[in-house]
């Protein structure tokens, strides 16, 4: 008891005393006087009472945490050291129940990252060398995780099982391994403006209506004559502004010292939108000056041989702005200057052709990777993944013609059950179908053995003894011919997607991706190109201004015709395209407002009736 303090030893004495006489009391008392009451219930009064010196204070319960945070990141398959950002496909910050069982806290993972749907992942962290070892745990539940302090500062790293031999955390003899089983854009160039004519009304002592003036890189389309005057007339100018800077949501690795792990790092993904991810990408490039490398020299009847002969440009740079030329039959440039009017316009024209080129195949809107060696030995596949990424960042236009399964090829998700109607190949597409159909095992041999060229090539011909067998290799060989082939046109596709780091921001949210790779009926309205413009007007009460309010209606009255058919071979969309170079309308608008500009005749000019645009 030496070095107790006196009032405290003073405490435990007055408590000893009073335990001793109780002790007593309770060895004295006979059982009439104990009565019913036990010697748990004398013993609990004897807690209950007041201490000798001073009120009892009270119990002191520790509480006790019922949630628990992980930083998790999804990893790629295969992955044993981390040694870029690519190798990380997505992370997130979750915080679940202690208390969750294997089975919960495994469906809370494969719902935040849909990759994992349907298959087998495992558990792990990263160590100072950046060396990724698996979690010897036992139990995979998220108290199991932390009361294990395998973690130690590291993140939760999850990685899709593979044949990949991944380092132990220890030495120790074959310790049970943490894994879960799989249950049964754009800143764009200035925009452009239009400028109508107005009609000639008859106005007392009122100027000469307003004409429309137009100078565009591609020359004016014949308008249709149509009730009203043809309006429209671009003009405008201002070179694209600075895109407002949206901080990127991105992996960050950040060593602390070599004997502490990993920290990883990045921002909330909470009200992460489409619009924001394209800034981020916009913000890369550079759109004040266009080096000599990026110029693209466009011969209109060759638009992706013209593209391809600039991206293959060893100092080509995707991070610059680009200065497009069109040309015309005789080489001689059309005489635009490119403040993005141009730029619009060819990489409108680029996905266009790009649509249709030699690398897709399957249903217009439903495009498929087509298996080319030529297109795969030149590096095609990449040249047109890179193609697309500057379209859409450069310039807004999106790509809108990947089917299901290339979208879920290329964000890494579970593509869909492979269909013999993807087969692009209609005759072997038929002869699969006959053997599907075979109504028993000899008349689908007698399938087979029609497709066995094709069958031997793709490893899937061998000899059936039932109907399940028949089942087997039809479901092989389509999967095979959909998806196997096609795996390095696939990886040197998405190699090319890397541009500008779109591929990561894909993978890392394809919900918000989805709309812009594949195909949404959205056609573009009257009121959207009305409300898209604004209207340059002269001062109320002017006889101008009464020309300019008649010439409004006119126009708006003639988009709703276009809209309806009856200009027909005029649609919106080629309107826009003259009016700005783009088609469609960008996901962040332009630059530079668009407007409308009323070119009034001046003295001894003839009046103009046809539109006008500069797309810059």
């Amino acid at each position: 008891m030496s070095g107790v303090p006196n009032n405290f030893r003073r405490r435990l004495s007055g408590i000893r005393d009073r335990i001793n006489a109780q002790l007593d009391s309770l060895l004295e008392a006979s059982p009439a006087e104990l009565g019913e009451q036990s010697l748990v219930d004398r013993f609990e009064m004897f807690r209950n009472e007041q201490p000798l010196h001073g009120p009892a204070r009270p119990r002191r319960t520790r509480r006790r945490n019922v949630t628990c945070t992980f930083k998790v990141t999804l990893l790629r398959t295969g992955i044993d050291r981390l040694s870029s950002l690519r190798d990380a496909i997505a992370s997130q910050r979750l915080v679940v129940q202690r208390e969750q069982s294997e089975t919960q806290f495994a469906e809370i993972l494969r719902s935040t990252f849909p990759q994992l749907q349907g298959r087998e992942f495992e558990l792990c962290r990263v160590d100072a060398q950046r060396q990724v070892s698996r979690l010897s745990l036992e139990s995979k539940t998220p108290a199991a995780i932390i009361g294990s302090g395998q973690l130690g500062r590291s993140a939760l790293y999850v990685q899709e099982k593979s044949t990949y031999a991944l380092a132990q955390v220890n030495s120790s003899p074959a310790p049970a391994v943490a894994s879960f089983s799989s249950p049964a854009v754009a800143s764009f160039s200035a925009p452009a403006v239009a400028s109508f004519s107005a009609p000639a009304p008859a106005v007392a002592s009122s100027p000469a209506p307003a004409p429309a003036v137009a100078s565009s890189p591609a020359p004016a389309p014949a308008v249709a004559s149509s009730p009203a005057p043809a309006p429209a007339v671009a003009s405008s100018a201002a070179p694209a502004p600075a895109v407002a800077s949206s901080p990127e949501v991105s992996v960050a690795f950040s060593l602390l010292s070599p004997d502490t792990d990993i920290y990883i790092s990045d921002e909330d993904e909470y009200d992460v939108d489409l619009k924001s991810l394209l800034n981020t990408m916009s913000n890369k490039v550079d759109f004040t000056a266009a080096p000599i490398s990026n110029q693209i020299n466009v011969t209109r009847c060759n638009i992706l041989d013209s593209g391809i002969r600039a991206f293959r440009r060893q100092r080509f740079n995707p991070e610059a702005k680009l200065d497009v030329v069109f040309r015309d039959a005789d080489g001689i440039g059309e005489g635009a200057a490119d403040e993005g009017g141009p730029t619009r316009e060819f990489l409108t024209l680029l996905m266009r052709e790009i649509h249709s080129c030699e690398i897709f195949d399957g249903e217009d809107w439903k495009k498929t990777l087509a298996c080319n060696s030529k297109a795969l030995y030149n590096g095609m596949y990449k040249i047109v993944g890179r193609m697309i990424a500057v379209c859409l960042i450069h310039g807004g236009v999106e790509p809108n013609f990947f089917s299901e399964r290339l979208f879920c090829q290329v964000c890494n998700l579970q593509p869909p059950v492979p269909d013999l109607q993807e087969i692009a190949d209609y005759d072997f597409r038929a002869k699969m179908t006959k053997i599907q159909l075979a109504q028993n095992v000899n008349e689908a041999q007698c399938a087979i053995m029609e497709a066995s060229d094709q069958l031997s090539m793709l490893g899937s011909l061998w000899h059936i003894q039932t109907l399940e067998d028949r089942d087997n290799l039809v479901e092989s060989a389509t999967k095979f011919f959909i998806e196997n082939r096609l795996r390095d046109s696939l990886e040197q596709f998405k190699e090319g997607l890397e541009c500008l780091g779109l591929l990561h921001l894909m993978q890392k949210h394809p919900q918000l991706f989805k709309e812009v790779f594949m195909y949404e009926e959205k056609p573009l309205l009257a009121e959207d190109i009305s409300a898209l413009f604004k209207a340059e007007l002269s001062p109320v009460g002017s006889n101008r201004r009464v020309v300019e309010s008649r010439t409004i209606c006119f126009w708006r009255d003639w988009l709703i015709e276009v809209e309806e058919g009856t200009a027909y071979p005029l649609t919106l969309d080629k309107i826009l395209g003259f009016v700005s170079g783009s088609t469609a309308i960008p996901r962040l608008g332009f630059p530079v407002e668009p407007k409308l500009e009323f070119l009034h005749p001046q003295e001894n000019e003839a009046p103009k009736i046809f539109p006008e645009a500069n797309t810059c």
